[in-house]
């Protein structure tokens, strides 16, 4: 199965956004039900779970059923119902291997697709902690 380190990407990101705009946003990991980027404001904190790459992969380049599986997947295991994890894991296996050739041939067509949209959803977060944030900001736009 194909691995995108969402942090990695996301390192780069708040790296810039600190120095441009002389801030002092940290990284996080999350491991609970939020799957895309979230930034706590409070404490200037960027939560990012790396399951929101593999949503990405999963849903533009998989099936609905394929995506459906590995969310149920994760949902049962953190209700801690790992019997019925574990056959949803199966069927998202088998269903997995069968259109893997075809996902994976996607993304080498354009393997910096995934990031583009991963980046697309950072930004856009990054733009509500921006106006959020700053005064100057929340007066030119609200």
């Amino acid at each position: 199965m194909i691995r995108v380190e969402a942090q990695n990407i996301v390192k780069l990101l708040i790296d810039k956004y600190n120095q441009e705009f002389n801030e002092t946003l940290s990284l996080q990991s999350m491991q609970d039900e939020l799957h895309f980027p979230y930034i706590d404001t409070e404490n200037k904190a960027v939560y990012v779970n790396n399951r929101t790459a593999v949503y990405i992969l999963l849903y533009f380049f998989g099936s609905p059923e394929l995506f459906n599986l590995y969310r149920l997947m994760y949902a049962l295991y953190e209700c801690q119902q790992y019997d019925k994890g574990l056959e949803v894991y199966e069927m998202f296996q088998e269903k997995y291997s069968q259109q893997e050739d075809s996902i994976v041939n996607l993304i080498n067509i354009d393997p910096e697709w995934v990031i583009s949209q991963f980046m697309f959803i950072m930004y856009h977060e990054l733009a509500h902690y921006t106006f959020a944030s700053n005064e100057v900001y929340k007066e030119l736009y609200y």
